[in-house]
């Protein structure tokens, strides 16, 4: 195990290091080892967090993991790193490895992420992102929340949209022609929600407002001459 923690950071080993905490009958030693290094990093004020990230891919292949507090410290690591993110660029890989990791309590925190409005937009960003990989059915109602309320940021609307194309639930259907049908709402919010329809039962209607999408952008061109 020494010699393979000497290739942490180097990403061919990425997925060796996850196969190894999948075929030994205890991962403890080898997250013990990354959070060690994790922590050695921040003493030396490194904002590389490589070991914690590792240990979180390493957590959500399911290895069996006889200390279970390790598996609480990196969830815990991992959370506290995404909600003070700011604008890092490194925090998609922090929420990739959440998202991978699962269960009540991510599913629970990357949805506060989500629908906190004094986050950054980035972070709520990030956020949405990993919710739409955790395949949960809980978090719909929030992501419906976020992509109804015309006072939110668009971007983050539309990647919410998309994120609840994932799922294919039939039952946000009523929703989602709500959000187009509003001749008031964002124009690209509808045109994310339009695609999303065309796949679905409501094709019709979807073709319909996509029409009169059109035709919106057409006249505000027009007025713009």
């Amino acid at each position: 195990m020494n010699e393979l923690l000497t290739h942490c950071g180097d990403p061919w080993w990425e997925e060796v290091f996850s196969l190894y905490a999948g075929c030994v009958s205890d991962a403890s030693p080898l997250l013990r080892k990354l959070l060690v290094r994790e922590r050695r990093q921040r003493l030396l004020r490194k904002s590389n967090h490589t070991s914690l990230i590792w240990a979180g891919q390493c957590l959500g292949t399911r290895p069996r993991v006889k200390q279970i507090a390790l598996r609480e410290k990196i969830v815990d690591r991992l959370l506290k790193l995404l909600w003070k993110a700011g604008g890092r660029f490194e925090i998609d890989n922090e929420a990739k490895a959440l998202a991978r990791i699962g269960g009540d309590r991510v599913r629970k925190n990357l949805l506060a992420m989500l629908m906190d409005r004094q986050a950054t937009v980035r972070v709520r960003l990030i956020a949405a992102a990993a919710i739409e990989k955790l395949k949960d059915q809980t978090v719909l109602p929030g992501l419906v929340a976020v992509l109804k309320d015309t006072h939110d940021d668009v971007k983050l609307r539309q990647t919410v949209a998309r994120a609840l194309r994932t799922y294919k639930d039939q039952t946000v259907l009523p929703d989602l022609v709500a959000v187009l049908k509003d001749t008031h709402d964002d124009v690209e919010v509808r045109q994310v929600v339009a695609q999303m329809l065309l796949d679905s039962e409501k094709k019709y209607i979807a073709v319909l407002y996509t029409l009169n999408i059109l035709f919106a952008l057409w006249l505000s061109k027009i007025r713009g001459k």
